[in-house]
């Protein structure tokens, strides 16, 4: 064995244990978010037989507030974590192109398709796949968080009247920030893929 092939196999082993990383790291950021919400809404179920309602109200702003922001930020992760795990499946590929070409028989026994070369570092549209990913269980969670937030101060706070007014201004909000979320996600992308070609 060559020492060329001999770098190429440790460094196919190399990223493919970094790409399982990256993925179980997604997973245990997005478990760590539900944790936290969940700690959160405990808390604030609990809190109106403990204390008086202007305290109450500090401690839903504060408990949404780290929410949000923390449902932000592993967004954001979960971006760096796509772009990270694309890039190691485009360099898997080609180096498994290269062994594939000097012997065709592994090609069934590798774990990833010879033609990931080009995979897109977005998710693909028109694809029900990308419904099911971590960034998009969290930009759910994020839009959840704005309408409890825009009901509690319009409802409990502004005391809008009737009620159900609060709804589609809640609804609206959570349009506006998937919305937003989306296009610093598409930025992000394009941004990643120039990073990835310039390298």
């Amino acid at each position: 064995m060559g020492k060329g092939v001999e770098f190429l196999l440790i460094q196919y082993d190399t990223i493919a244990t970094l790409h399982q990383d990256a993925k179980e790291v997604g997973d245990k950021r997005l478990n760590f978010l539900l944790t936290f919400i969940g700690v959160v809404i405990t808390v604030l179920i609990a809190a109106p037989q403990f204390v008086d309602f202007v305290r109450f109200t500090w401690i839903f702003f504060t408990g949404i507030t780290f929410s949000l922001l923390l449902g932000l930020i592993t967004f954001r992760k979960m971006l760096q974590r796509r772009e990270t795990t694309i890039v190691y499946r485009r360099r898997l590929a080609r180096i498994a192109r290269w062994f594939s070409e000097n012997d065709p028989s592994i090609i069934p026994g590798l774990p990833y398709t010879i033609n990931e070369n080009d995979i897109p570092m977005d998710w693909p549209k028109r694809r029900w796949g990308r419904w099911g990913t971590t960034a998009f269980s969290v930009l759910l969670i994020n839009c959840i968080l704005v309408i409890l937030f825009i009901l509690y101060i319009s409802v409990a706070l502004i005391q809008v009247q009737p009620y159900y007014l609060s709804i589609p201004v809640a609804a609206v909000g959570a349009i506006v920030t998937w919305w937003l979320l989306n296009i610093y996600k598409r930025a992000w992308m394009r941004a990643a893929e120039q990073r990835d070609y310039r390298a």
